[in-house]
């Protein structure tokens, strides 16, 4: 009997050893089920960062100015436009290509607030730094159609535009003059005139 029993208490404690075993590897595996599940849930909350659009850039911008001194050293607006830069510290700059940009300088700024898509306003103005005659058009065509790139770099993305500045005539030495019409009872526009009697 005695034999008996040192045998069944060797088994009862395999059987603990093992029973032990597999309940902590049970719970390891669990274990690292739940920290995948907590990573998929963060990733969920990430907000992804707009992103700008390239068809925001005009790809034509054109302004009509007047001849000669009434447009040297005067600034355009040549265009504005709605743009994703959800920074503050949004960087711009700008170069001309083609011959008849070095009459003009082209200078851009964009709005101090963004709205809640990240969207800002960019203003393009134009400053005229030349006499621009139109008898004498010194732009490449000589047609006083003065045309060129703009190439404009936001925050870093480069985006090219047609410019176009039309000039205008300005008659020179013209002086107004005004046709006085004769109306019924001697009267014109409206104000009635005294005829003079005839001394001859």
């Amino acid at each position: 009997m005695f034999f008996v029993n040192e045998k069944n208490r060797g088994f009862r404690l395999f059987l603990a050893v093992i029973g032990t075993a597999f309940s902590l590897t049970a719970c390891g595996g669990g274990g690292g089920s739940d920290t995948s599940t907590g990573g998929g849930g963060g990733a969920g909350t990430s907000t992804p960062t707009p992103q700008p659009d390239p068809s925001d850039v005009p790809s034509t911008m054109s302004v009509e100015i007047v001849e000669g001194l009434e447009s040297l050293n005067e600034t355009f607006l040549l265009s504005e436009f709605s743009f994703i830069a959800p920074d503050p510290n949004v960087s711009l700059s700008s170069k001309l290509i083609g011959d008849d940009g070095r009459f003009f300088i082209v200078v851009i700024s964009a709005s101090n607030t963004a709205d809640q898509d990240g969207r800002r306003d960019i203003i393009v103005d134009i400053t005229v730094i030349a006499d621009l005659d139109f008898e004498n058009p010194i732009d490449e065509n000589k047609d006083n159609l003065y045309e060129f790139v703009l190439e404009a770099t936001i925050d870093g993305i480069v985006y090219r535009s047609d410019v176009e500045v039309q000039v205008l005539n300005i008659i020179d030495g013209a002086q107004v003059q005004a046709t006085v019409i004769e109306g019924i009872d001697n009267n014109r526009f409206g104000e009635e005139l005294t005829l003079l009697p005839d001394f001859s």
